[in-house]
């Protein structure tokens, strides 16, 4: 352990083992995790697109909307992460413990207001996405079930987050995975029908959805309420100041998910522009990048709590030590998926097409913007550090950089000055851009909470 430890504070797992070591146990957990969320939107769109084209277009339609919920309910599980981390950083487990069930009550009371408004205006909002009245009804069945279990959905995320918080990430990902099980099993039978069960189409995938989330449900509330004994009946009075405490980083954190589909949306515009060919290897990209970066998602959850319980006892040395540690790491590993990208190139492009053209953009595409994965990885890294030192802000401010710089321009002038080439180079320099500007700014924070409060 680096640094004195402040007179009070009880030392946890975060706080007190070896900073790398415990930053790679708790981030392997974390990947299988993210690998199950992944399967499990790839398994909804398998069997929505064996129902019809017509399904599967009516499900892409809801895909915006169903993002734009989720990013509310990982910024409120990452503002929830972070202030009941430094609450037990501090040795406060009674604040900890309030903050844990005003967090639950504030996801509840936003999943009603948002499946009210929600359920009210379907038809008004993907109208304005352009659904015509064929999709239009594929959508209401959809997405009235998907209202009403999005309690199922979001509070549960907000769960995880405060058992993460714990330094748990075992269990969070166990419940994840065995969600994703249930929802393999749950979608065909639900789709299809089976002996007595009827065949729901769209609506079982709703449905098959909403009901893997009842066990993430259950599991949460009962780790929270019964092992880890994070649950109260919080004092009427503090409630308005948890709520704040965690808004105050949940809500940039909420903002900050949802300007991640701007820019790749606006990416695809740009390869719109340029081909069809180039969108449609664009967006093969965009899922093995998701791959190929899994580490780095796996990381960047375990930072926020790791920083949040050493900021809170005062272990500002573990704080640097840390931050410099996932730099490293996301280097490394963003350099090692360039070097695999670029071998397997072009056996990845064949498994998707046999498209001679897509299949030469694909390859293209994945020997060139993988370069700068390394700094890529960069971005999300210190993200998810400055909303553990309760800096949201600085996390938003590097979205942003990235949507308007690194995305909006450098991307813009490489496609319209050179076309595909352009484009691809374009990407990685815009990633080099994005990652150089995330270091510096969160290393200065890092630095000044050093400064701050030397340990």
């Amino acid at each position: 352990m680096s640094g004195r430890v402040p007179t009070g504070v009880v030392l946890t797992p975060l706080t007190a083992d070896p900073v790398p070591g415990t930053l790679r146990r708790l981030a392997i957990p974390l990947m299988y995790g993210a690998l199950a969320i992944l399967g499990f939107n790839v398994v909804d769109t398998f069997f929505v697109g064996q129902i019809s084209a017509e399904a599967l277009a009516a499900v892409a339609f809801t895909f915006p909307v169903v993002f734009a919920v989720m990013s509310l309910g990982r910024g409120m599980g990452i503002g929830s992460s972070a202030v009941i981390s430094r609450a037990i950083g501090a040795g406060d487990r009674e604040r900890a413990r309030v903050l844990t069930t005003a967090s639950l009550l504030l996801a509840t009371a936003l999943v009603v207001v948002v499946a009210g408004i929600g359920l009210l205006t379907i038809d008004p909002l993907f109208m304005a996405l352009g659904a015509d009245p064929e999709h239009l009804a594929l959508i209401h069945e959809y997405m009235e079930i998907w209202y009403f279990g999005v309690g199922f959905v979001v509070v549960p995320m907000v769960g995880n987050a405060a058992i993460r918080a714990t330094g748990d990430t075992r269990t969070p990902s166990r419940v994840m995975i065995t969600a994703a099980v249930a929802n393999i099993v749950l979608d065909p039978l639900l789709i299809f029908g089976l002996g007595p069960i009827p065949a729901l189409g769209i609506a079982g995938a709703a449905l098959a959805t909403a009901l893997s989330y009842v066990i993430t449900f259950a599991a949460a509330l009962w780790i929270l309420s019964s092992r880890e004994r994070m649950l109260v009946r919080p004092p009427l009075r503090e409630l308005p100041a948890a709520w704040r405490a965690i808004i105050g980083i949940g809500g940039p954190a909420a903002l900050t998910a949802t300007l991640a589909p701007i820019a790749t949306g606006w990416l695809t515009y740009l390869a719109a522009t340029i081909d069809g060919d180039v969108v449609a290897a664009f967006g093969v990209v965009g899922r093995v990048e998701a791959l190929a970066m899994i580490g780095v998602m796996g990381l960047s959850g375990v930072i926020t709590p790791f920083m949040g319980q050493n900021l809170g006892a005062g272990l500002h040395r573990r704080i640097r030590a840390g931050y410099r540690y996932s730099l490293r790491f996301a280097i490394v590993w963003g350099l090692g998926a360039a070097a695999l990208l670029a071998l397997t190139a072009p056996w990845i492009a064949a498994a998707f097409t046999d498209d001679p053209e897509v299949t030469r953009h694909i390859t293209n595409l994945l020997r060139i913007a993988p370069i700068s994965y390394g700094f890529a990885a960069l971005v999300p890294v210190s993200a998810s550090a400055a909303n553990g030192l309760g800096r949201p802000l600085e996390a938003t401010l590097l979205a942003v950089f990235r949507l308007l710089i690194s995305v909006g321009l450098i991307a813009w002038l490489g496609a319209s000055l050179f076309g595909a080439p352009g484009f691809y180079v374009a990407i990685a320099f815009g990633n080099l851009a994005a990652g150089a500007f995330a270091w510096l700014r969160v290393r200065q924070q890092v630095a000044r909470c050093g400064a701050r409060h030397p340990d």
